[in-house]
C-alpha cells in the first residue's frame, strides 16, 4: 500500500508539474488570455483540474478548502456580485466574475497543495526552477540580439535594454521581471535556511532575478523594487538584534570587503548600462497613463458606488476619452487602485481594503512565528506584496494568471501551514451537529455549483468566440461572403458581444448587404465608441444616400479617430464622396500631418476629384505642420527649397541630420556613407537609424534596410515597421497595416481579435511600403 501511494503521489505531481509550467509560461501568459484558439486549451485543463479537485475533495477532507484568506475571498466574491448586477455591460461583467471564480478555485488548489507535506517541498522546487529558468532563457535571447547589434554597429557601445521588446511568452519585458522577482523571493527564503549548496542556488536565482530586473527596463518594476527594499528593509532594521550583527559585519575586514566588492559591481554595472537607463527614462508614455487614469477617475465620477461593473474598464475608456487627449488602446488603465475604483466604485475599494487587512494579518503572524522557516516565508511573502502592490500603481497584472500564480504561491504556502486554522470550534458549535453538519454540506454544494455554472459559462462563452475567430480568418482573407455565417452565428448567440457585430457589419457592407451592416455597425458604434465603426457606420450611410447621418457619424468618428491616419484619409474619401470639400481638405491635411510620407503616393492625383483638392491639402498640411513634417513632405514631394527652409529652423544637431539625408535622397552616395557613420558613432539614436533604413529601402536595398530596421527595433523594442513609407494599398492582404491605431480593439476591449480587414472595401486602407 504505502509503495502505491507512493506512485500514486508520484504521477500526480508530474502532472502538478507539467500544468504548472504550462499555466507559468503559455496557458496563462498573454497569448492564452487573449487569442480565442489558444484561450481555449488553457481553459480545458483548468476545467479538468477543478473537476479533479471537487472529485478528491468529496472522497478525502485533506483536499476540502480551509484558508485563512477566507474574509478576503467573500469580500471579493460579494464585490463581484454587486457590481456585476449593477454594471452597464451585465454580460461581460459575467465572465469576469466567472474568470474570478476559476482563479479562486485554482488558488485553492494550490494551497491544499501547500498543506501537504508532498507537495509543499516541491512546489518550492517548481519556483526555484521557473525563476532560475527564467533568468537563464531571458539572458539566452538577450545577450544575442546584443551581440548581434554590436557586430552591426561595428564597436562595443552601452546596449540598450529590453532590446526588441523582448518579453518571452509573458508578452513583456516588464511581465518578465515581475514574474522572476515574484518567484525568485520563496525560493531564496526556502533556500537560504538549507545547506551551503541551497544557499549558493538561492544566491543564483537573485543574481538571475537582478539581472533580469536591469535588463527588462521597466521603470514601473525599478521604481516598485526600490519602494519594496526600503519598505521592507526598515521594517526588518527596526529591530535592534537585527542591526547589531550586520554593523559588527561591517566593522569587520570581511564585512568591508564585501561592501567593497558589491559596490564595485554596482558602479561598473550602473556605467555599462546608464546609456540604456536614461534611454528608457526618456522613453515617455507618463501622457498615457494620465490619460488613463482621467478616464477612469471620470467612470468613478459617474457612479461611484459600484462603479461601471468588472472589466469595463477598456470597453468605456475610449467614451470617458476628451477629443484632446491621446486615444489608445491598452488592455488595462497601467494602475490597479484607479481601475478597481473605476469598475467597482466604493464597494471595490472597501473589499480592497478587507483583503488587504486579511492578508497583512497573515503575513505579520508568519513574521512574528517561532519557526524560522515561516518567518523567511513571511519575509519573502511581505517584499513580494509590496513590490506586487508597488508595480501596479503604474502597471496592472490582474488579468495575468501567470503572474498571479507567481505572486500566489508564498500565499499559499504561509496560508496551508497557518497554525491558527486548527484552533477548536467555537463553544456551542460542535462538528457533530447536525445543523453544522447541514450548513458545512449546503455551503460546499453551493460553492460546487458557482464553480460548475462558472465554467459552463465560459465554455459557452468560448463557443461564441471560436465562431467569431473563423469569420475573422475568413475576412483577413478577403472573403466577406463565407465569413458572414459564422460571424451571424457567433452575434445570434452571444449578441451583447459588440466585436461580433462590428465584424458582421464589415463582412455584410462587403457583400452588398447595406441594410443590414448598417444595423450591426451602429450597434457596434454606440456601444463601443469605436472611431473605425463610425467610419465605416458613415461610408454605408453615404452608399444608402443617408447624407444627414452621415455627416453626424463622421463627427463622431473624427472625435477621436483625428488621430489616426487610416481614419483621416477614410473620412476625407467620404467627405469628398459627399461633396463636403472643405471638410475633405481639412480631414486630407490631417492625415499628412499625422503621417507625412503619405504625401508622396501618386493616390492623391489618380483620379479627377482628388486631384483637384491636392494643392489646398498639401498647403495646409505644410503650414500646420513642424519642421520635422514640413521637410519629410518636401522630401516626398521633391520641394528641396522647402526642405532647406524647414531645416533652417532645426537644432544643431538635427540640422545636421537632415542635411544629410537631403543629399542621400538626391542620390549623393558620400552623405549617406556619413549618415551611416553617424548612425555608428551615435548607435542609441534611433531617429538616424530609421533615416538609414528608409534610404536604404527607398532606393538602394531591402536586405540593407532590414539591418537597420532590427537596429532601430533593437533599440525602441519592436516598434514595428522601420523606414517604410505610407501609401495607400491593401494592407490586409500584405500584412503591413498602416493608419490605424484599433489593430488591438478586440484584443484588449473584448479578448476577441477582430480581423485586420477593418475598413469597409471602398474606403482607402494604408500599407506600409
Amino acid at each position: 500500500m504505502p509503495g502505491r501511494a507512493f506512485h500514486w503521489q508520484l504521477l500526480a505531481w508530474l502532472g502538478i508539474a507539467v500544468l504548472s509550467a504550462y499555466c507559468l509560461f503559455w496557458g496563462g501568459a498573454w497569448v492564452a488570455t487573449y487569442e480565442v484558439n489558444v484561450r481555449i486549451w488553457a481553459l480545458i485543463p483548468a476545467f479538468v483540474v477543478v473537476a479533479i479537485w471537487i472529485i478528491v475533495a468529496v472522497r478525502n477532507q485533506d483536499w476540502r478548502p480551509r484558508t485563512a484568506l477566507a474574509p478576503a475571498f467573500a469580500a471579493a466574491f460579494a464585490a463581484f456580485l454587486i457590481c456585476t448586477i449593477t454594471s452597464r455591460q451585465p454580460r461581460f461583467s459575467v465572465e469576469y466574475l466567472a474568470l474570478a471564480t476559476l482563479l479562486t478555485a485554482l488558488y485553492l488548489i494550490l494551497q491544499r497543495l501547500m498543506a501537504s507535506p508532498y507537495f509543499r517541498p516541491r512546489m518550492i522546487g517548481f519556483a526555484t526552477m521557473a525563476a532560475i529558468l527564467i533568468g537563464i532563457v531571458y539572458l539566452g535571447v538577450t545577450v544575442p540580439r546584443w551581440i548581434a547589434w554590436w557586430h552591426t554597429i561595428g564597436h562595443f557601445a552601452a546596449p540598450p535594454l529590453r532590446p526588441y521588446f523582448e518579453g518571452l511568452t509573458l508578452g513583456n519585458p516588464s511581465a518578465v521581471m515581475t514574474a522572476s522577482v515574484l518567484l525568485a523571493a520563496p525560493a531564496v527564503a526556502h533556500l537560504s535556511g538549507g545547506s551551503a549548496a541551497s544557499r549558493v542556488v538561492a544566491v543564483a536565482a537573485l543574481v538571475l532575478a537582478g539581472l533580469t530586473t536591469i535588463i527588462s527596463g521597466s521603470r514601473a518594476g525599478w521604481l516598485a523594487i526600490g519602494i519594496a527594499i526600503v519598505l521592507v528593509g526598515g521594517f526588518w532594521l527596526s529591530a535592534p538584534d537585527r542591526r547589531a550583527p550586520l554593523l559588527a559585519m561591517g566593522r569587520s575586514r570581511a564585512g568591508r570587503l564585501a561592501v567593497t566588492a558589491v559596490a564595485g559591481v554596482a558602479i561598473v554595472t550602473a556605467l555599462v548600462v546608464a546609456p540604456g537607463f536614461l534611454l528608457r527614462a526618456a522613453a515617455g508614455g507618463e501622457g498615457l497613463r494620465a490619460t488613463y487614469w482621467a478616464a477612469a477617475v471620470r467612470m468613478f465620477e459617474s457612479s461611484p458606488l459600484v462603479g461601471t461593473g468588472p472589466g469595463t474598464w477598456v470597453p468605456q475608456r475610449v467614451t470617458y476619452t476628451l477629443a484632446d487627449e491621446t486615444d489608445y488602446y491598452i488592455p488595462h488603465a497601467h494602475n490597479l487602485y484607479v481601475q478597481t475604483a473605476a469598475e467597482f466604485g466604493l464597494v471595490g475599494l472597501l473589499a480592497g481594503a478587507v483583503i488587504l487587512f486579511v492578508l497583512g494579518r497573515l503575513i505579520v503572524g508568519a513574521i512574528r512565528d517561532p519557526d524560522p522557516a515561516r518567518r523567511r516565508m513571511g519575509w519573502a511573502a511581505l517584499f513580494s506584496t509590496i513590490y506586487f502592490g508597488a508595480h501596479q500603481l503604474l502597471d496592472f497584472y490582474a488579468n495575468a494568471p501567470a503572474i498571479l500564480l507567481c505572486f500566489a504561491i508564498p500565499i499559499a504556502w504561509l496560508d496551508a501551514t497557518d497554525a491558527s486554522r486548527k484552533r477548536a470550534p467555537a463553544p456551542g458549535l460542535r462538528l457533530s451537529d447536525p445543523w453544522s453538519s447541514r450548513l458545512h454540506i449546503a455551503g460546499r454544494a453551493a460553492a460546487v455549483l458557482v464553480v460548475v455554472a462558472s465554467g459552463s459559462f465560459l465554455a459557452w462563452s468560448e463557443a461564441g468566440a471560436l465562431e467569431m475567430s473563423r469569420g475573422t480568418e475568413l475576412l483577413d482573407e478577403r472573403r466577406p461572403t463565407e465569413a458572414v455565417g459564422p460571424l451571424t452565428k457567433a452575434t445570434q448567440m452571444d449578441p451583447a458581444m459588440t466585436p461580433y457585430h462590428f465584424e458582421l457589419g464589415v463582412a455584410l457592407a462587403d457583400t452588398g448587404d447595406l441594410g443590414r451592416a448598417q444595423q450591426h455597425l451602429a450597434t457596434a458604434a454606440m456601444a463601443d465608441d469605436l472611431p473605425e465603426a463610425w467610419l465605416n457606420l458613415a461610408a454605408v450611410d453615404a452608399q444608402l444616400g443617408n447624407r444627414a447621418a452621415s455627416d453626424e457619424a463622421l463627427g463622431e468618428a473624427l472625435r477621436l479617430g483625428d488621430q489616426q491616419t487610416g481614419v483621416a484619409i477614410a473620412a476625407g474619401a467620404i467627405h469628398l464622396e459627399l461633396g463636403n470639400r472643405e471638410a475633405a481638405v481639412d480631414a486630407f491635411a490631417n492625415a499628412l500631418l499625422l503621417n507625412p510620407t503619405l504625401s508622396g503616393d501618386a493616390w492623391w492625383t489618380a483620379r479627377p476629384e482628388r486631384a483637384t483638392v491636392w494643392h489646398d491639402v498639401y498647403q495646409l498640411a505644410f503650414d500646420e505642420a513642424p519642421a520635422s513634417g514640413r521637410f519629410v513632405l518636401s522630401l516626398e514631394t521633391d520641394d528641396t527649397t522647402g526642405a532647406e527652409e524647414a531645416i533652417a529652423t532645426m537644432d544643431p544637431e538635427t540640422a545636421t541630420t537632415s542635411r544629410l539625408v537631403l543629399r542621400a535622397w538626391g542620390g549623393d552616395q558620400g552623405a549617406l556613407d556619413q549618415l551611416e557613420a553617424r548612425a555608428r558613432e551615435r548607435p542609441l539614436d534611433s531617429a538616424i537609424v530609421s533615416w538609414c533604413a528608409m534610404l536604404f529601402r527607398r532606393s538602394v536595398s531591402p536586405e540593407a534596410a532590414e539591418v537597420y530596421a532590427n537596429w532601430a527595433n533593437t533599440i525602441n523594442g519592436s516598434t514595428g515597421f522601420v523606414g517604410y513609407q505610407v501609401r495607400v494599398g491593401t494592407a490586409a492582404e500584405s500584412g503591413r497595416i498602416a493608419g490605424l491605431g484599433t489593430l488591438f480593439y478586440g484584443h484588449y476591449t473584448y479578448r476577441r481579435p477582430v480581423s485586420n480587414h477593418q475598413l469597409v472595401d471602398w474606403l482607402p486602407e494604408l500599407e506600409y511600403r
